[in-house]
């Protein structure tokens, strides 16, 4: 009878612990992966170095379409990124170790003045992994468990985009986007004692489906100045389970400018701001979250560096500031400030490109820790690392 009892504590408990976790993991274990997750920027690692300053002249990233008329010879793109990532809340630690592969492109000049490419790119990452440890049971009858909140799975960006050049000082750009992806969640705990208390495990598994449109520009005023501007609009973004759709939202609109001058000399100084419209993505979340627009703020610069082989080696970096588009209700918005650095390194005489940036990001709430009562100033931190190898060839 005994048994029975803490069998049967043991389940309420486990699906008391559950609910806790998921609440615990949203408020400690995903201070950036919060909502539909993290966004990485959809940009390359030359565009990372300078703090995404240069991402609307960059035909890397898939930001501007019209950028694309600077991509030169036929080639392709691809990019890797893993981010170390610690969390500090409430005088405990969690680490973690992400590998991403934020970024490909392939793009070729159709004609003289007209480039085309298809990238493929993360626009809101949604992988991590929360454990705690606890007690289950009742008087003496009790026993350790590890209570485990995972996701894992992204929401991506394909887009097939085309770059016309109307003379030598302006380019426009033209990108059909397609929106695909999926998220798994797992919820389990794990009993030591598993003869006296029962684990259980809940996984929930959604996919996304959407479609949207961008358009930008390329002027160059004179030599030594560069602007560059785009938007997007989007259609319907759907989540599904299985085969049923379960909730509709729109696309994030966005829109961002870049500045650029490189009358110093060599080196280049770039500013640009943007504006992302998440928001319109709250019909797919539940009132558990709270969907917000975004501003990004960066500035950033490159160089040249020392001599390789008769090439001088391009020196970059940059710091941005932005409000991250998820959080918990009842708490503030969720800031982050990114310093970068990076280097490129031209290979087999010029055929080829290696880029290689380190980033140091920092990330707090501006207002209320979850569940603080009191109403005092959140103490839930997060520091990241992110190294980013992105690596180009030229046909």
């Amino acid at each position: 009878m005994t048994a029975r009892i803490s069998r049967t504590a043991g389940r309420v408990v486990a699906a008391v612990v559950l609910l806790v976790a998921a609440r615990a993991g949203a408020a400690q274990g995903t201070l950036s992966s919060q909502g539909f997750g993290y966004p990485p920027g959809q940009l390359s690692a030359r565009g990372l170095a300078t703090g995404g300053a240069t991402a609307e002249l960059d035909p890397q990233s898939p930001i501007n379409p019209a950028a694309l008329a600077s991509w030169g010879r036929p080639g392709i793109y691809f990019q890797y990124s893993p981010e170390f990532r610690r969390v500090l809340a409430g005088g405990s630690e969690d680490r973690a170790t992400l590998a991403r592969f934020p970024l490909a492109v392939a793009a070729l000049s159709a004609t003289q003045r007209v480039t085309v490419a298809i990238s493929y790119s993360t626009l809101l990452d949604r992988t991590w992994e929360t454990n705690s440890s606890l007690l289950v049971g009742t008087g003496d009858d009790t026993s350790t468990a590890t209570a485990t909140f995972r996701s894992t799975g992204a929401i991506n960006d394909v887009r097939l985009a085309a770059a016309y050049e109307l003379r030598p000082t302006l380019r426009l750009g033209l990108g059909i986007h397609a929106l695909s992806g999926e998220n798994r969640t797992e919820r389990a705990l794990a009993a030591s004692d598993s003869s006296a208390f029962s684990s259980t495990r809940e996984q929930q598994a959604f996919s996304f489906s959407g479609k949207g449109l961008s358009a930008g520009l390329d002027w160059r005023p004179s030599r030594s100045l560069a602007i560059a501007a785009s938007g997007r609009i989007g259609g319907t973004l759907t989540a599904w389970r299985g085969d049923t759709a379960v909730r509709r939202a729109d696309v994030p609109t966005r829109a961002g400018a870049s500045v650029a001058y490189n009358g110093f000399g060599g080196s280049l100084l770039v500013a640009r701001a943007d504006w992302e419209g998440w928001s319109r993505l709250r019909g797919l979340s539940s009132s558990a979250v709270e969907t917000r627009d975004a501003w990004e703020l960066s500035v950033g610069t490159e160089t040249r560096g020392p001599s390789w082989f008769g090439t001088n080696l391009p020196l970059r970096g940059g710091v941005h500031w932005r409000t991250l588009p998820f959080a918990l209700p009842g708490t503030g918005d969720v800031r982050e400030v990114t310093g970068a650095l990076g280097a490129g390194l031209p290979l087999a005489r010029g055929r080829a490109q290696a880029d290689f940036t380190v980033e140091r990001a920092f990330r707090s709430f501006s207002g209320n820790a979850p569940g603080n009562a009191s109403g005092g100033a959140s103490d839930v931190r997060e520091r990241a690392w992110t190294l980013s190898f992105g690596f180009g060839v030229r046909l």
